[in-house]
């Protein structure tokens, strides 16, 4: 099976993990209120979530290959919808060729 492709980003203050919202409904991990989400991807928090939901995935016989970006002033993703907590609606991901 092909690594899924991953990108840990991180501001001055904190981190996630940008996984495809595919991939992570397919784990079937449930994250916190602090990570986020859009269409395509999910942004798991780097102190919980993220390692969790690898080492579920990795127990699903899924790998990953990592890469990493810095934001030197806040993050894009703080301005995501959160995946879980108060008000929460998932996203669901659009179907190939969807706009």
């Amino acid at each position: 099976m092909k690594p899924i492709d991953a990108i840990f980003h991180s501001d001055p203050a904190h981190g996630w993990l940008q996984v495809p919202k595919r991939t992570y409904l397919a784990v079937g991990y449930a994250a916190s209120a602090f990570s986020y989400q859009d269409e395509k991807f999910v942004y798991l928090e780097e102190d919980c979530d993220a390692p969790r939901f690898i080492k579920k995935a990795e127990a699903k016989g899924l790998s990953f290959t990592m890469s990493e970006k810095t934001h030197n002033g806040p993050c894009f993703i703080r301005n995501k919808d959160q995946v879980s907590g108060i008000g929460f609606t998932l996203i669901e991901p659009k179907g190939e060729g969807e706009k």
